[in-house]
C-alpha cells in the first residue's frame, strides 16, 4: 500500500523543508553522492550536478522553473563513477519517466538500477529565453516562490511555460522511490513525502525522516488537483495537436516544419531515450545499426516514439527554431494509443 507522510514547513520555507528531507535521507541511508538540480550564480543558473558532500544539499533546488537538460541521460555515468553507492537522484517527473523507460529497455546498469529515485512534483519550466527575461526583472527566488504559492492551482499560467510543459498531463510520477508532492497543498505549511509501498518507506527510513502520516484530506486534495490539471492540459494539448494537423497534415506540411533544420543533431543528443533509431535515415551507420532494413528501422522508430517521456528537450535545444513537438508529440500519442501503452507504467516495454 502506498504511504503518505506530511513534511511540515516552518518559517524557513518549503525549499528548506525539502532540503531537510534530502539531508535526512542522505544521513539515514548512508549516501555517498546525489545527482540533483543545483543552483549557481545566485540561483540564476540551475543544472543537474553531483553532490558528494551532504552539505551541498543546501544548493539543491528542484523548484526553479528551468531545465537545461534531461538528467536521466546522466544516471548511468553517475552510478558508474560513484560505485558502490548508495546513491540518490532528484528528478522531475519527465526525467523519472525516462529513467523507467531506459530500465525497461535494458539500457541502464545494475548500479544505476539501485539509485534511489526522488521525484518532485513539477509546476512547469520556462524556456531559456523566457527565464533570462524573467530574472532580469525579478530575483530567481521570487520567481519560484511565486510558482509554489499557486501550487494548489497548478503553478504558472500555461502561456508562460515552454510548450512541452504546457502539454504535460503527468506533472507527477508514482513510480519513484520517493515522491515529493506539491499540487493541491498550501506549500507554506506542508508538502507530501510519498513512497510506492510500505517496504520502500521502511527501506528509506521515512518514519524517522517524516514521522506523521498525511491526513486523508490532504492526499485527496493533491489527487484532485492533479486530475484537474491533467484535464486542462489535455485540452490544451489537443488544441496543439489539431493546429499541428492543420499545418503538418500533408507531406508538404511536414517538410515545411523542417525547412529550417540544419541536421545538426542537437535534438537527438538532448533526448535521453534516443539510441540511433534515425541513424539509417540520416545516413549514419554504426556497429549497432549495421545495414538494417527500412522496416526494422521503422519498428525501432515506433518504439522510441512510444517511450517518449514528454520532456520537450528536443525542441528546447533547437537553435533553428524547428517546432519539433508539432511532429513528435502527435506521433508519440498516436503510437501509444494504437498499442495501449503509457510511458513509465509497470507494463513491459513494447516488444
Amino acid at each position: 500500500m502506498r504511504t503518505y507522510r506530511l513534511v511540515d514547513v516552518d518559517e524557513s520555507g518549503p525549499l528548506a523543508a525539502v532540503q531537510g528531507v534530502l539531508s535526512s535521507l542522505w544521513e539515514r541511508n548512508g549516501l555517498i553522492a546525489m545527482l540533483a538540480p543545483m543552483e549557481s550564480e545566485g540561483g540564476r543558473e540551475v543544472s543537474p550536478q553531483v553532490a558528494d558532500d551532504p552539505r551541498a544539499v543546501a544548493a539543491v533546488n528542484p523548484f526553479t522553473p528551468v531545465m537545461p537538460a534531461n538528467a536521466a541521460a546522466l544516471l548511468v555515468d553517475f552510478a558508474r563513477e560513484h560505485q558502490p553507492g548508495p546513491l540518490a537522484a532528484v528528478l522531475r517527473p519527465c526525467e523519472g519517466r525516462a529513467v523507467v523507460e531506459l530500465r525497461k529497455r535494458r539500457r541502464t546498469t545494475p548500479e544505476a538500477d539501485r539509485v534511489i529515485i526522488i521525484a518532485v512534483d513539477c509546476l512547469g519550466c520556462h524556456s531559456a529565453g523566457v527565464w533570462s527575461e524573467r530574472i532580469r526583472a525579478a530575483s530567481p527566488s521570487e520567481i519560484w516562490r511565486e510558482s509554489l504559492a499557486y501550487a494548489d492551482q497548478g503553478g504558472f499560467t500555461p502561456q508562460s511555460l515552454r510548450r512541452g510543459c504546457q502539454m504535460c498531463t503527468s506533472p507527477a510520477v508514482r513510480e519513484a522511490d520517493l515522491t515529493i508532492g506539491l499540487f493541491g497543498l498550501d506549500t507554506s505549511r506542508a508538502v507530501l513525502a510519498s513512497c510506492p509501498d510500505e517496504a520502500t518507506d521502511a527501506r528509506l527510513h521515512m518514519a524517522e525522516i517524516a514521522p506523521p502520516a498525511a491526513p486523508e484530506d490532504v492526499v485527496v486534495r493533491r489527487e484532485v488537483a492533479l486530475g484537474e490539471l491533467a484535464e486542462r492540459r489535455g485540452r490544451l494539448r489537443e488544441m496543439h495537436f489539431q493546429e499541428a494537423q492543420r499545418h503538418g497534415g500533408s507531406l508538404s506540411g511536414v517538410l515545411s516544419l523542417f525547412a529550417n533544420c540544419s541536421l545538426c543533431g542537437d535534438c537527438l543528443d538532448a533526448c535521453p531515450l534516443y539510441n540511433g533509431e534515425l541513424a539509417g535515415m540520416l545516413g549514419v551507420r554504426s556497429a549497432r545499426t549495421g545495414s538494417r532494413s527500412l522496416l526494422a528501422e521503422l519498428v525501432d522508430l515506433g518504439r522510441w516514439l512510444a517511450s517518449c517521456s514528454g520532456c520537450g528537450m528536443c525542441e528546447e535545444v533547437c537553435s533553428c527554431g524547428v517546432p519539433l513537438l508539432d511532429l513528435v508529440s502527435p506521433l508519440s500519442q498516436r503510437v501509444r494509443d494504437e498499442i495501449v501503452y503509457r510511458p513509465s507504467d509497470r507494463a513491459p516495454a513494447t516488444p
